[in-house]
């Protein structure tokens, strides 16, 4: 079986869809688990050495290998990504801290009956979309609005593990 090798665009689109992160963010998990080994990279573009001799000048030194010219193991890469994903809903435990942890445990639970136990990422389902669908499955008193008792959105989404 032939290995898959994925570009990088790719490999930083899977690591924002599983983490659910910024591409500044994605991009910089993705050099650091190449510098730690557990992901295998190499380059897209083969290197043709043209009259080596070994003794390279100021003039011929090798250009460093971009990050864009790298491609990445995908198995690797899905091994690294189930190993260093958020948890899933059904691991998510209630907030302990006090406070509005009711609050959050009722989100929960409305986000569990509208979405099973995996939350989609934020580009299949905006946030403003998430927390309107949850806010629609709430009892009217944590529906209404935080100056009313109601849940804010920041709740929704620390309840869901976005924030």
């Amino acid at each position: 079986m032939a290995e898959d090798w994925i570009v990088w665009a790719k490999a930083t689109q899977m690591i924002r869809g599983r983490l659910n992160c910024p591409i500044g963010k994605a991009q910089a998990e993705l050099r650091a688990a190449w510098e730690s080994g557990e992901v295998r990279f190499k380059s897209a573009n083969p290197v043709l050495l043209d009259n080596d001799d070994g003794i390279t000048d100021w003039t011929r030194r090798p250009v460093p290998i971009r990050a864009e010219d790298k491609l990445t193991s995908k198995s690797d890469l899905e091994y690294w990504l189930n190993r260093n994903a958020p948890i899933s809903l059904t691991e998510a435990q209630p907030n302990n801290k006090g406070g509005n942890s009711y609050k959050q445990d009722a989100a929960l639970r409305a986000a569990r009956e509208i979405f099973g136990d995996e939350i989609p990422d934020q580009t299949q389902v905006p946030n403003k979309t998430l927390c309107s669908k949850v806010r629609g499955k709430l009892p009217p008193d944590m529906a209404a609005t935080p100056d009313k008792g109601g849940i804010s959105n920041d709740t929704i989404l620390r309840a869901v593990g976005r924030k």
